[in-house]
């Protein structure tokens, strides 16, 4: 009967066509053709038929209750390693095995390397060592499984591990995917008897079958989410990458803040962006822009004491989403009456709080992506800011005079050269002044040298309040200050030196030390064309200031061709 069991198992192996499983039936029971042919012909009583027919059943089942375990475990996990685990986990529960390894191949070399071991205990094996490496090594090759019932058994096999680490029964099914090997599963135990029988090869094959369709899918989807990352995160460096060359494109600092607001709102969408800066001097300007872009200047001074932002905001340390009737709205005067929620991103440059960027949209809230790259946009633009407006301070202190914020002597006369050889025309005229504070030297004197700078300084605010935009002024050195009018005819010229005498003493100017009334006097030179030279027409205008002074001070000259 047992022949005949031998028998019917080679021609069921025969009939699917499992080829290396009839051959190994086949040695392993030493059937030749004869007994085959012998026991092919003879009767098959009803009760074996039966039997056979019980047994086919029961394993058809178990595969399937198998499979389908194993799809339920695996079925909403996308990452290859957890899928692995998972997968073994099941494997060791259906077989009862004490260890399961997974070995995958090398995509480029298709060398076989140890990926991951579990143990009874749905751990991971630390060290991935002790298995019947030959036995892998032969199931990769040969693309067919095989089963060791027993140490003994795997001796023979060629496996010498099965022998020095007690191995008494080990499986190993090969992972194959459209007929390519990626890999092999390896389940063994140490059990006193054989627990792995020959139709558990066909079982695990199966599972094995899914498993590699299971790791070629997540493997598939992690890299498809790999290269989505990857091209998001290429698209946000060229963003940001262009929109920082074209930000320290310009070392204008109102240019620089409204190109931050502008790329902003640009990348955001349907967004109105404002940004609200505060220099170092203390004060502030607004810049907006967007859909919701304010009417004209771009670029707003506004009240340094007088931003309606929630403390909580300002003093924030990262990004802050709000929502219209949930969260403080911030800047109430300025953002629109459509806006539902918003975005707020602090600014800070060298470690100092500078101001706060706002987004505002009437859309659907911002995402996560879009705080972030918002983020490293403001980051980068602050810097860009910051360094644009350094560059503003070093440049005017250049040009500048440091006390009275009007142009000092070396840059007026830079000035005052250019505008003579762009002068409109060569009958174009233009003017010169000069101012002297009188008596200064008894306010220094009296009162000391700090309430003298004051002094200077409200002179230098009153003296530039009634020029023209086109006018130019400067500290001319000490209490004396000069001025240059473009494109100006005499009696203008005239109408203009008496406004700068009238404004300082008009009114006592304002010191610490108390009201003090001052005069200028003021010298004018109203006889320079378009090809005059500037040296000429301050000397002339410092020859009438002398005349003012020499004959009283307090007054207004004109210097006279013959001087």
């Amino acid at each position: 009967d047992a022949r005949r069991q031998v028998a019917t198992a080679s021609l069921l192996a025969d009939a699917h066509g499992w080829r290396a499983r009839q051959r190994w039936v086949q040695t392993e029971f030493n059937l030749d053709s004869t007994s085959r042919a012998s026991l092919e012909s003879a009767p098959r009583q009803p009760s074996t038929m039966l039997a056979t027919s019980i047994d086919a059943h029961h394993g058809y089942s178990r595969r399937l209750r198998a499979l389908q375990e194993v799809n339920v475990a695996a079925a909403t996990v996308l990452d290859p390693d957890e899928l692995a685990r998972i997968t073994l986990d099941e494997i060791v529960r259906i077989f009862g095995a004490e260890r399961a390894f997974l070995f995958l191949a090398d995509d480029v070399s298709g060398q076989l390397h140890p990926h991951l071991g579990r143990d009874g205990q749905r751990g991971d094996l630390e060290r991935l060592t002790g298995y019947g490496a030959s036995l892998v090594e032969r199931v990769h090759e040969s693309g067919e499984p095989l089963v060791v019932t027993g140490s003994d058994h795997g001796a023979a096999l060629g496996s010498h591990s099965t022998v020095v680490h007690g191995l008494r029964s080990i499986m190993v099914a090969p992972l194959l995917l459209k007929g390519r090997p990626v890999g092999v599963v390896y389940l063994d135990s140490r059990a006193a008897k054989g627990i792995f029988l020959a139709e558990d090869v066909e079982l695990l094959t199966a599972i094995t079958t899914h498993v590699a369709l299971f790791l070629e899918t997540a493997r598939t989807a992690q890299l498809k989410v790999a290269v989505q990352v990857a091209r998001h995160e290429r698209d946000v460096a060229e963003l940001l990458r262009s929109r920082m060359r074209t930000m320290t494109a310009s070392l204008d600092a109102s240019e620089v803040a409204y190109r931050l607001a502008a790329a902003v709102a640009e990348f955001l969408p349907d967004t109105a962006a404002y940004l609200l800066h505060r220099a170092e001097d203390g004060t502030s300007a607004l810049v907006c822009s967007g859909p919701a872009e304010a009417e004209g200047s771009r670029w707003r001074p506004l009240d340094p004491h007088g931003w309606d932002v929630p403390a909580s905001l300002m003093q924030a340390e990262s990004a802050v989403l709000g929502v219209r009737g949930v969260d403080p709205l911030p800047l109430p005067e300025y953002l629109p009456e459509s806006t539902a929620s918003w975005l707020t991103v602090p600014l800070s440059a060298r470690g100092t709080g500078r101001g706060i960027l706002v987004a505002a949209t009437s859309g659907r809230p911002y995402t996560e992506a879009e705080v972030e790259v918002t983020t490293a946009l403001a980051g980068q633009g602050i810097i860009a800011l910051d360094n644009a407006l350094l560059f503003e301070r070093v440049e005017n202190a250049a040009t500048h005079d440091e006390l009275t914020g009007l142009f000092n002597r070396r840059h007026f006369l830079d000035q005052g050269r250019r505008h003579l050889v762009h002068a409109a025309g060569p009958d174009a005229q233009v003017a010169a002044v000069m101012v002297d504070i009188d008596h200064f030297k008894q306010v220094n004197d009296t009162y000391g040298h700090d309430v003298g700078d004051e002094v200077i300084r409200s002179i230098a605010q009153r003296l530039a309040s009634v020029l023209r935009r086109s006018d130019l002024i400067g500290r001319y050195g000490g209490e004396e200050f000069a001025v240059l009018l473009p494109e100006t005819t005499p009696d203008d010229a005239l109408s203009a030196a008496r406004r700068l005498h009238t404004a300082v003493a008009q009114e006592p100017l304002a010191t610490t030390a108390g009201a003090l009334s001052l005069t200028v006097s003021v010298g004018l030179s109203a006889l320079g064309g378009a090809g005059s030279a500037l040296a000429d027409l301050l000397r002339l205008a410092d020859q009438a200031l002398y005349t003012a002074k020499r004959t009283g001070r307090d007054r207004v000259a004109t210097a006279h061709d013959d001087g």
